[in-house]
């Protein structure tokens, strides 16, 4: 969930902790950076890390190693040249690019699903999805044939919730009460972003079809 001031906070100092000298001080408007960085990521943990990569990217906020070993920043600065949406979104997009097929694969998939899902819904639509077959030449996403052995159906069931736990692990997807979310809606648009209208189509169809089969499931989700 969303965290508090105080939590970003803590988030903010123990980032730039870990990023420069351990024992350097604490600026006089660290708070006043972490109001802003709290309004703008609505205290979501994984923008808030993000947002502090980019900051750091643009140089916005920059350790002095030679003068007074402090973190200088312009508030009035980052407030005028940093909007969260749009940056947010590029960085999150060429992150998830990095992920492994498998686990960018079943993201993608739970993205056309919706923005929130149960295990259940995870392991029915997942265990269609792909099977990673290794060759000589190349690495691909394959689709799975009909699984036809209680074994088969263990291992897949299995393999997607390691993926999921990896996710989360990750911070794109956090477990509520009784479900799963991704961290963030502009999350869930940075997997649907990274798909072209014929994947996003042929996974659509698969989803409906998955749905045609198991209607059952339909008013369970």
């Amino acid at each position: 969930g969303n965290l508090e001031l105080e939590n970003v906070t803590k988030i903010v100092w123990e980032y730039l902790r870990i990023a420069a000298n351990p024992q350097s001080a604490i600026p006089a408007n660290l708070q006043e950076l972490c109001r802003l960085i709290a309004r703008r990521t609505q205290g979501n943990p994984l923008c808030v890390r993000q947002y502090m990569e980019l900051l750091m990217a643009k140089k916005l906020l920059r350790y002095d190693m030679q003068k007074s070993s402090m973190w200088m920043f312009d508030i009035n600065t980052i407030k005028k040249q940093t909007m969260i949406s749009d940056v947010f979104a590029e960085v999150l997009s060429r992150k998830v690019r990095l992920l492994d097929d498998k686990t960018k694969s079943l993201l993608k998939l739970l993205s056309l699903v919706g923005y929130t899902f149960t295990s259940r819904m995870v392991l029915d639509f997942g265990s269609g999805l792909f099977l990673q077959k290794s060759t000589d030449s190349t690495n691909e996403s394959l689709p799975l044939s009909s699984f036809t052995t209680s074994t088969q159906q263990q291992e897949t069931s299995s393999s997607l919730l390691i993926l999921l736990k990896k996710a989360m692990k990750a911070n794109y997807i956090e477990e509520t009460s009784d479900s799963f979310q991704f961290t963030h809606e502009k999350v869930q648009a940075a997997f649907r972003g990274i798909m072209d209208e014929e994947e996003k189509s042929k996974l659509h169809l698969m989803i409906c079809l998955k749905f045609v089969e198991r209607p059952d499931h339909v008013f369970q989700y």
